[in-house]
């Protein structure tokens, strides 16, 4: 049981500092905003922001951690399997959103939420208003930035689910799997509060620059995604 916390927890790691290097490439690509600030003012948005990043991290995992407590039960890399083609599609379906969070915030002023896949669903309406070189560098920023951490992933984390046997004292590990999963609900909701996570949470400051900065922007559009109004529903 021990291996298998462990793992989970670097597996958790992994994924904060996954949204942490995504704040630090907003920031490099928006330079000449962020150079009006000083050090500390923009090292704070990663503090602000680390809540919501927690948040994302927790709604990840929600699967993962529903699959370990019947995983006490099997032996063989099923898991692992299971973990690594997750873990790699979730990266790629965040890569695309906080690349082209990245370039949409130079034209809108805001980070991108569910009306941008809207605007999306029509191509040749959001193709008109990009360059071909806008959207060559989107495509190689999503394939870098995807590959980057695919391979961190497998360098360092992938190994750490190999081996896992059937646990023998199952009832304790069961339980304390239960209630592991079952936590998962303070970090996405922010904490033990009545309002639940939201994007206000991040903001601290009177520049909304450094506000929009603190915001995790895949928790942005999947919490716009499941927050939209009825009249978007299909």
């Amino acid at each position: 049981m021990k291996k298998r916390l462990i793992a989970v927890l670097s597996y958790a790691l992994f994924w904060l500092l996954f949204f942490f290097s995504a704040r630090l490439f907003f920031l490099a690509t928006h330079h000449a905003e962020a150079s009006q600030f000083s050090f500390g003012t923009l090292a704070a948005t990663f503090w602000h922001g680390l809540k919501m990043d927690i948040s994302s991290t927790g709604y990840i995992l929600v699967i993962p951690m529903l699959l370990l407590i019947p995983g006490i039960y099997f032996t063989g890399k099923w898991y692992k399997v299971f973990l690594k083609w997750y873990t790699f599609l979730i990266i790629v379906i965040s890569s695309c959103l906080i690349i082209a969070d990245t370039l949409l915030y130079k034209y809108w002023g805001f980070r991108m939420d569910y009306t941008a896949l809207i605007y999306l669903s029509t191509p040749k309406e959001a193709a008109a208003s990009v360059t071909l070189l806008q959207i060559t560098g989107v495509f190689l920023g999503i394939v870098l930035f995807s590959s980057v951490f695919i391979f961190l992933y497998w360098k360092f984390v992938d190994r750490l689910f190999d081996g896992f046997e059937r646990i023998k004292l199952w009832l304790p590990a069961m339980l304390v799997f239960i209630v592991l999963c079952g936590s998962l609900i303070l970090p996405i909701r922010g904490g033990v509060g009545v309002a639940p996570m939201n994007a206000g949470a991040a903001y601290f400051s009177t520049e909304m620059f450094i506000n929009h900065t603190s915001i995790n922007v895949v928790w942005n559009v999947g919490s716009s995604f499941v927050n939209r109004k009825p009249s978007e529903n299909p």
